[in-house]
């Protein structure tokens, strides 16, 4: 609702901006008439490769929300519930590594370990844990643009790439 009201208020004071992008796409957004109008044209980041890409990773995690979450109605899932998601797989991937009799220092000690961890396909770049407390030289993001009651993958579904700092 906040981003919403900030793109219908630079709107109303007559400010033409060329795009705008805001926090993480999610299609409760289509539930209000007035916030999908007042959205239109306006980029998202999506945490997951966008929906209508028809990335296998992104279609096993709207499976698995669906089979496992009966409040789940499709389409892009809320910020929290992708970051459970997430934060699932990336326990998952704990345990695998983490060896036959698991601890939670043997968790923790190979789980550092890993440094090309995608979350399945999820993510649009890979992550190390290996490098505490500093970002990942390069950071990138899905897009999605508001085009009538949908989300639309921007720059062809590929993700964007910069520079950490």
């Amino acid at each position: 609702s906040t981003t919403v009201a900030l793109f219908t208020g630079l709107a109303q004071s007559g400010v033409k901006a060329k795009s705008l992008s805001f926090a993480s796409a999610d299609s409760s957004l289509f539930d209000n008439p007035t916030a999908t109008a007042a959205a239109q044209g306006a980029y998202y980041t999506s945490q997951i490769p966008p929906i209508d890409t028809n990335n296998p990773a992104t279609n096993t995690m709207l499976a698995n929300l669906k089979a496992s979450d009966p409040s789940y109605r499709g389409g892009y899932p809320t910020f929290g519930l992708t970051g459970a998601y997430l934060a699932a797989v990336l326990t998952v991937k704990g345990l695998q590594v983490a060896g036959q009799n698991p601890t939670r220092a043997s968790f923790i000690k190979n789980l550092t370990a890993v440094t090309n961890w995608n979350a399945n396909g999820l993510l649009a770049s890979p992550v190390s844990f290996n490098h505490f407390g500093t970002s990942e030289p390069i950071r990138c993001s899905w897009y999605v643009q508001v085009s009538g009651s949908t989300f639309k993958s921007a720059n062809n579904g590929q993700p964007v790439c910069g520079k950490s700092f």
